[in-house]
C-alpha cells in the first residue's frame, strides 16, 4: 500500500508513518518543516512541500500516485478571538481545512482509480466549545464537516472517507499552541486566565504519540473501516456527553473547567 502523511515530520504523523513502513507500506511523509523531516525514520520518503500552497500541491500529486492520503498536516494558536490578529486566525483555516482539500482535491483521480482512501486527522476540538481556541476549534469542524460531506459525495465510488479524532496527545503541539497568547498578554481582559494556562503548560500531559499513532493506522488498514475513529476513551466519552447535552451544560462545563 501507497501512503502519503502530511505533517509528518513530528507528532502522530511520524508515530503513524513509522508503523505504517515497519508493517510494509511504501510510505511518503511532507512537512513544511525541513529539520524536522531529517528525523523521519530511514526508509521513509521525505518532502518539504506547505500544503497550503495548492500550486505546489498539484505539482507534487502529478508526478506520483497512492493508494491512502492521512491528512495530518495542522495548526494551532491560542488566544481569544479579539486579541488574536487575522493572520493567525486564517492561519488554521489555511492549514487544517483548506490544505486538506488540497491534497485531496489533487488526489482524487487515482484514489478512485484505486480504490483508495482517505483519512483525516481531527481532533476532540471539532465538536467540544473550547474557549482561547476559536480558530482551531472552529477549523477542526469544518475539517469535521468537510469529512461526513465528502463521505456522502463518494458514496458511489470505492472511496473511504475516515475521520479520526484524538483527545489530548503529548506531542508538544497543545503546548505550543497555548504559548501562543504570550503575543496577547498586554491589555487583554483575559491576562490571568492568559497567565493560569501558561503556568499549566507543564501539567498538560496527554497519551503518547505511539498510541495515536495506533488509532490512525488502523484507520488507515482496516477493511472495513469505521466511519470515525478516536483515541483515548475520553475523546469517545467527550463525543457521547457532546451528544445527549444541551449547548448550555458544555459551555457551562467547558467554561468552569477553564475558570470561567
Amino acid at each position: 500500500m501507497d501512503v502519503l502523511v502530511t505533517g509528518g515530520a513530528h507528532g502522530i504523523g511520524r508515530s503513524t508513518a513509522k508503523k505504517l513502513e515497519e508493517e510494509g507500506h511504501s510510505v511518503t511523509v511532507v512537512d513544511i518543516d525541513e529539520e524536522g523531516l531529517e528525523e523521519v525514520p530511514r526508509g521513509i520518503e521525505t518532502f518539504v512541500l506547505d500544503v497550503r500552497r495548492e500550486d505546489d500541491v498539484e505539482k507534487f500529486l502529478s508526478e506520483r500516485e497512492f493508494d491512502v492520503v492521512v491528512n495530518n498536516a495542522g495548526f494551532q494558536k491560542q488566544g481569544a478571538l479579539e486579541d488574536m490578529d487575522s493572520e493567525s486566525f486564517e492561519r488554521h483555516f489555511e492549514t487544517n481545512v483548506f490544505g486538506a482539500a488540497n491534497i485531496i482535491r489533487h488526489s482524487m483521480d487515482f484514489l478512485k482509480d484505486n480504490d483508495g482512501r482517505i483519512v483525516n486527522v481531527g481532533s476532540v476540538a471539532g465538536f467540544l466549545p473550547l474557549p482561547f481556541m476559536s480558530g482551531y476549534c472552529s477549523s477542526k469542524y469544518a475539517l469535521r464537516g468537510l469529512t461526513q460531506s465528502l463521505r456522502v459525495e463518494l458514496r458511489g465510488f470505492d472511496v473511504d472517507v475516515v475521520l479520526v479524532e484524538p483527545g489530548e496527545v503529548s506531542t508538544g503541539f497543545n503546548e505550543e499552541g497555548v504559548r501562543g497568547i504570550n503575543d496577547y498578554l498586554e491589555d487583554s481582559d483575559f491576562e490571568d486566565v492568559y497567565r493560569r494556562k501558561l503556568d499549566q503548560i507543564e501539567d498538560m500531559g496527554g497519551i503518547s504519540p505511539d498510541k495515536a499513532g495506533n488509532t490512525v493506522l488502523k484507520a488507515v488498514t482496516d477493511v472495513n473501516p469505521d466511519r470515525v475513529y478516536r483515541v483515548p476513551f475520553s475523546s469517545s466519552f467527550y463525543a457521547f456527553l457532546e451528544s445527549i447535552s444541551p449547548e448550555c451544560l458544555k459551555e457551562f462545563l467547558v467554561g468552569r473547567r477553564e475558570g470561567l
